[in-house]
């Protein structure tokens, strides 16, 4: 194999549960927790209903259950549900410069529900899961190449499964080669008017990767070079890169300064939007206002800003990556909920004045901070004249201002509409997953 597939593997091959810091293990937990809010919370989206009516009761080796679900399915088409229940309100983590590890997780229970893995393992597994993804997603930056983050998730879960079940690096490379060469995806997901298919691309990645391991599992081989090779990712999307080291390898866990959660349920650029917007509305009435121009980074221009479609949502998932309706919403609102995308808000007559004031651009400053800092800067003017400066940086849940396990908390409250008891049960569960001898009871209190 070659030498990229090949750290991967051994990395994940060899990480061990004792290996973890304590503080990143406390931190996984707490994403671990966030993901499953956000898997129940949405457990009914469209990608996640449909592909159910797909799923049937089976027996044996290659099962897995569904968030919210206690019916035992195939293991890929469980992990496909649980993915795309996780991505649906855009309310999951990201790591930067982008994409969403969480997505993994959706696999990891799949498979981990037919296993009878442990609550250490499944740390172990989403931590090894997370560090590949930081490094193949900062070093190849699919994205300003037109490849969606499919790709990143795959390698990643490869790696996390082969963690969890305690393949060799051999078995490993074979399975992180298999989900390279399987998994890539176009960036169209995300252009223009933007489909269903937003929350369910990454989830066919994670449907294909819980496949592809276990066939690996098994014994099948995958190619030997699907990074340095001919016709590679190197040669044909993103030219050679080295990835910070490893743990294993002297270097820091990623998880640590990466990985972040999100307060509110909107695209993670945009989460400094909202913290500006709830700012600006208390300085100015929004009937004052004569314009708006929001200076932001490329990657959050290009991605919220740079199309029409985006200043003319007409379906949910355009509006929840719409920079002019969230700043918006947010203005006129004070926050954004889960219901700011629905049809009726988005579409509403009194939404789209407002987004005409709005302008938006990059800014050299803020594309040199990024993506360390996730930054905003807010210039609005008002009828009369007066001009009003507004900067935002770091929102809550970015990696240097973190959500408190107390917030992690409320949310799994507000999104998992279960009996109060059993939401207690099931917080108090996942809390301390490290003690528990299966994650069977933690899906069960899901359900």
């Amino acid at each position: 194999m070659d030498a990229t597939t090949r750290q991967i593997s051994e990395f994940a091959a060899n990480l061990t549960y004792e290996d973890i810091p304590e503080d990143v293990r406390q931190i996984a937990i707490q994403h671990i927790v966030d993901s499953l809010a956000c898997g129940y919370g949405a457990r009914d989206c469209d990608a996640a209903a449909i592909a159910r009516t797909l799923a049937h009761e089976v027996s044996g080796e290659f099962t897995g259950r569904m968030i919210g679900s206690t019916a035992t399915v195939a293991a890929d088409i469980a992990g496909f549900v649980n993915a795309a229940a996780i991505r649906y309100f855009d309310y999951s983590d990201t790591m930067v410069p982008g994409g969403h590890p969480s997505d993994c997780l959706g696999g990891l229970l799949a498979v981990a529900a037919g296993r009878g893995t442990t609550g250490k393992q499944l740390i172990t597994a989403f931590v090894s899961a997370y560090e590949v993804f930081a490094r193949f997603g900062e070093s190849a930056y699919v994205r300003k190449k037109g490849y969606d983050q499919g790709v990143t998730v795959g390698i990643a879960l490869a790696a996390g499964l082969g963690t969890m079940l305690g393949m060799d690096a051999e078995r490993i490379g074979h399975a992180v080669s298999l989900a390279t060469v399987t998994c890539i995806s176009l960036r169209a997901t995300r252009a223009g008017t933007i489909s269903a298919w937003k929350g369910a691309a990454t989830a066919e990645a994670v449907r294909e990767t819980v496949f592809l391991t276990a066939l690996a599992e098994k014994g099948l081989t995958g190619p030997p070079q699907p990074f340095e090779g001919r016709h590679g990712i190197w040669e044909i999307i993103t030219g050679p890169f080295t990835f910070r080291p490893f743990p294993s390898e002297g270097g820091d866990y990623l998880f640590l300064t990466n990985a972040h959660l999100k307060y509110w349920p909107v695209e993670f650029n945009t989460q400094v939007a909202v913290w500006g917007a709830r700012e600006l509305r208390e300085k100015v009435d929004i009937a004052d206002l004569e314009s708006v121009h929001l200076m932001t980074y490329w990657s959050a221009w290009h991605e919220t800003a740079s199309e029409k479609d985006k200043w003319d949502p007409t379906t949910r998932e355009t509006a929840d990556h719409s920079l002019p309706y969230i700043f918006s919403r947010a203005l006129v609102d004070g926050e954004i909920t889960i219901g700011s995308f629905d049809e009726d808000k988005y579409l509403a007559a009194d939404i789209r004045p407002v987004m005409n004031l709005v302008t938006a651009g990059e800014d050299d400053e803020l594309n040199e901070l990024f993506p360390r800092v996730i930054a905003m800067k807010i210039q609005a003017k008002t009828k009369s004249g007066e001009t009003i400066d507004i900067y935002t940086d770091k929102a809550r849940g970015h990696a240097l201002n973190r959500m408190s396990p107390e917030e992690t908390s409320d949310k799994y409250r507000k999104l998992v509409t279960l009996d109060e008891r059993k939401v207690d049960a099931g917080l108090a569960f996942w809390w301390s997953l490290a003690e528990q001898p299966s994650i069977i009871e933690g899906l069960d209190l899901l359900s």
